[in-house]
């Protein structure tokens, strides 16, 4: 039991550890943020009724939290739709924002969870 603690924490970066549990700050650069945010975008594509992709164009703030895995709460997430339809598959290099776009803002979470599971929850947008 004591090896496995000790190899969780020289896997876990130390802001966590100061706070085991706790809910921490995280750069919006952070690798795992990334994934997550990625993970939340293509949800939130498949969720919305939208002829055209939708890209984040801004993130306010991320926290993580130790649980069953990772997870992370992202705010004021904008999101705006960008030219390509989704007929066509997602070329973000290819996919220019739209013309006066149509902004809007939105919460949620993501656990980045054991065996690779991933799940969006709490999303709550105003437009």
């Amino acid at each position: 039991m004591h090896l496995y603690v000790l190899i969780i924490s020289l896997l876990l970066p130390a802001s966590t550890l100061s706070n085991p549990g706790g809910i921490t700050p995280v750069d919006i650069n952070d690798p795992q943020v990334q994934v997550a945010l990625k993970f939340a975008v293509n949800e939130y594509n498949m969720m919305i009724n939208c002829a055209f992709w939708v890209i984040e164009e801004s993130v306010a703030n991320v926290t993580e939290q130790v649980v069953a895995g990772m997870l992370f709460r992202f705010y004021g997430v904008v999101f705006v739709p960008t030219v390509c339809r989704k007929m066509a598959p997602f070329d973000p290099k290819n996919c220019p924002v739209a013309e006066h776009p149509t902004r809007t803002t939105c919460d949620f979470q993501v656990l980045l969870g054991i065996k690779d599971k991933k799940e969006l929850s709490h999303l709550d947008c105003k437009h």
